[in-house]
């Protein structure tokens, strides 16, 4: 391939990929559940990164919500009320 045929598909490339760019529409934040069911330093990651505007950072509106009981946590999960469900600290 010779160099103007290398800037040619470059420049294809560059206008495909600006276009698809710029035509996206903006798109509202995302809203997601997140439960957890126990106090602890483990849990308290889901506050921290809310506070910190990690979410909204990436686009995302998230309700984070304690559920005292594991089981309670894991039927909201099933159910579909919550989409993202920590159930107990880890170790």
């Amino acid at each position: 391939m010779t160099g103007s045929q290398r800037l040619i598909h470059c420049l294809i490339f560059a206008i495909i990929f600006l276009t698809y760019v710029f035509a996206i529409p903006a798109r509202s934040e995302e809203r997601l559940s997140v439960s957890y069911a126990a106090l602890g330093g483990a849990n308290s990651i889901w506050n921290i990164a809310k506070d910190a505007g990690f979410y909204k950072k990436h686009g995302l509106n998230v309700d984070v919500v304690y559920i005292a009981s594991t089981t309670l946590s894991a039927a909201a999960v099933l159910s579909g009320h919550i989409q993202v469900g920590w159930s107990r600290e880890s170790g």
